[in-house]
């Protein structure tokens, strides 16, 4: 299956050069109301990262108004297998359960100074990757995210950045996810009760974004689509990206072109 993301020419060239996608905070995308939903007074989207694409193949005003410099950028088009994996051995640190499964963070950078990462497999269809549920009420989906038991606490981060407004539905969104949590290297070594109470402190993440790397294979045969609003310059310019990093790049105009002025 094919994915799709509209985004600026200027992220493009970052794209191609660093061979990498970039995942932002949830308290930094630009649904304001989403990083906001709480569960037990804590607001759990400041420790997910998101990327945000779309199944859909046919062009979508919206989307190139609003991510795509109002139909000056592009869309890119990449597997939906599109990550580079890593071989999910143990460490001082981290114990694997599965380690058959491929990761998709090296795992030397997993548990780091100062915070821990998930650990994402393509598979987890619970949390790594989701189509989004438009709702009228998210909050209601969210609020029992994080629960008190017999044995301290429990977060379910399956439950935060899936849910969204009904009004955004127009975005047919599908989205990445990793979750990161403050903690130091002892702290995760100790085990999970003081990462708990780190989330239940509202402890900070240093961090906004963090970068996942593609396979090349998948980035080599990236299909860019000119966004309905770019010229004869920004064509030579984007195959001129695609020929300095690629071999099998390609790109094609917008069927809109000529069809729409956005404004």
């Amino acid at each position: 299956m094919k994915l799709y993301h509209y985004t600026s020419i200027e992220t493009l060239a970052l794209i191609l050069k660093n061979g990498t996608i970039k995942f932002n905070r949830l308290d930094t995308v630009d649904d304001l109301e989403e990083a906001g939903y709480t569960s037990d007074g804590m607001q759990l989207g400041k420790y997910m990262f998101v990327s945000c694409w779309t199944k859909s193949s046919e062009e979508n005003i919206a989307l190139w108004s609003m991510y795509a410099d109002k139909g000056k950028g592009i869309r890119i088009e990449l597997d939906e297998d599109m990550f580079r994996e890593y071989k999910a051995q143990d460490t001082q640190y981290v114990k694997v359960a599965k380690q058959e499964e491929n990761i998709l963070i090296p795992l030397s950078e997993i548990i780091r100074d100062d915070c821990m990462f998930f650990i994402p497999t393509k598979n987890n269809k619970y949390l790594f990757q989701r189509d989004i549920i438009y709702v009228d009420h998210p909050n209601e989906k969210v609020k029992d995210a994080f629960t008190r038991n017999n044995d301290g606490y429990n977060v379910n981060f399956s439950l935060i950045g899936k849910y969204k407004r009904t009004y955004w539905k127009f975005q047919e969104e599908t989205r990445f996810s990793l979750v990161a949590i403050p903690c130091d290297k002892n702290t995760s070594i100790n085990g999970s009760p003081q990462i708990f109470y780190n989330i239940k402190k509202n402890i900070e993440l240093p961090f906004k974004e963090y970068y996942l790397k593609l396979k090349p294979e998948v980035l080599d045969n990236i299909m860019v689509r000119l966004g309905p609003s770019c010229t004869d310059a920004d064509n030579i310019i984007i195959e001129a990206l695609l020929n300095e990093y690629t071999s099998n790049g390609k790109a094609v105009k917008s069927k809109l072109d000529g069809a729409i002025k956005m404004k």
